[in-house]
C-alpha cells in the first residue's frame, strides 16, 4: 500500500484491506486513481513514482499560491492556481482540484483577497487530510 510506503504510519484496516473509507470518498477526500491508472497502464510502480512526487511538490504549490494571495497579486494566484489544478486533478484530487478553480476564476473577478484567503484555507484543509483519509492503494 502506498500510505505505508510514503510513511503515513499505521493504516486503518479498512485501508488496509483496500476498502475504500465512505466517509473520505463522499467528502472529496479520497483521491480517484482511475485518471492515473489510465495514465499508467495499470503499472503500480509509475503511479507510486506519480504520487510520490505529487507528494514532494504540493507544498511548493500551496506556498506559491500563498505568497501571491499575500502579495495580492492578482495574475500570480491565477497562475499558480491554474499551473496547481491539472496536478491535483491528475491525482483525482476533485475536492481540492475544485477549490483550485475557485481560486483560479476568483483571481480574474474584483472580489476581495479575504475571500482568497477562505479558498487557500479550504484548499490547504483539504490537502492535510488527504494522508488521514486517502486510500492511495493501487
Amino acid at each position: 500500500m502506498i500510505a505505508e510506503t510514503l510513511g503515513w504510519g499505521i493504516v486503518p484496516a479498512a485501508l488496509a484491506a483496500g476498502v475504500p473509507d465512505p466517509a473520505a470518498k463522499a467528502a472529496g477526500t479520497m483521491p480517484d486513481l482511475s485518471f492515473l491508472r489510465d495514465f499508467t497502464d495499470g503499472d503500480e510502480a509509475q503511479m507510486q513514482h506519480f504520487i510520490q512526487k505529487f507528494m514532494e511538490q504540493y507544498p511548493a504549490e500551496l506556498a506559491r499560491l500563498e505568497t501571491a494571495i499575500q502579495q495580492e497579486d492578482r495574475e500570480a494566484i491565477y497562475q499558480a492556481a491554474h499551473g496547481f489544478r491539472p496536478q491535483l486533478e491528475f491525482g483525482g484530487l476533485k475536492k481540492a482540484a475544485d477549490l483550485a478553480f475557485q481560486l483560479e476564476q476568483n483571481a480574474r473577478m474584483e472580489t476581495d483577497f479575504e475571500a482568497r484567503s477562505n479558498l487557500l484555507a479550504q484548499l490547504k484543509t483539504a490537502l492535510s487530510e488527504l494522508p488521514k483519509a486517502a486510500d492511495w492503494s493501487v
